[in-house]
């Protein structure tokens, strides 16, 4: 009985260590991972972004504007500055982040910021989302969101 359970034993142990059947020879075939090119894209380690916040109000920013009237603002703001309109000149008369309101820059997760950095964890998701999602010189939006954005719409433009 104890060869039998034995037998079987081995034989377990070989159909899971990848042997074919009972013949102890093991598998060449490559596992799953290695089957899976590298990917080109990168994350960078930290971005620098500049931003303009057009705020909804909520108990931290009681003289915020409306939802629907934020969302309006932001969305012509950003087709201002698609048109060429001047970035600083729009963030002084709109961003509701008190100056110097940024530039920020931001420690992807994982990394330990740099002396004047924040972490990604440390900023609105959204705005951690949208300013390592953008190219240098690229301007993006994270809409308000209760949970990801909860200040209101982010104007971002990334700097480095």
């Amino acid at each position: 009985m104890r060869t039998v359970l034995t037998a079987l034993s081995l034989l377990l142990l070989l159909a899971a260590c990848g042997g074919d059947d009972a013949t102890n020879e093991v598998s060449t075939t490559p596992d799953v991972a290695s089957q899976v090119p590298p990917t080109t894209q990168t994350t960078p380690y930290k971005v620098t972004v500049d931003h303009i916040l057009i705020a909804v109000k909520n108990p931290r920013i009681p003289d915020g504007t409306t939802p629907e009237a934020a969302k309006e603002l932001a969305y012509d703001l950003v087709k201002q500055l698609e048109a060429g309109a001047d970035w600083a000149a729009l963030k002084r008369k709109h961003s509701a982040d008190p100056p110097p309101g940024g530039p920020y820059t931001m420690a992807n997760d994982g990394m330990i910021p740099e002396s004047g950095a924040y972490p990604r964890s440390g900023m609105a998701k959204a705005f951690g989302d949208v300013g390592f999602s953008l190219q240098v010189d690229e301007t993006g939006i994270a809409d308000f969101d209760a949970t990801t954005s909860p200040f209101g719409y982010h104007i971002i433009k990334r700097l480095e």
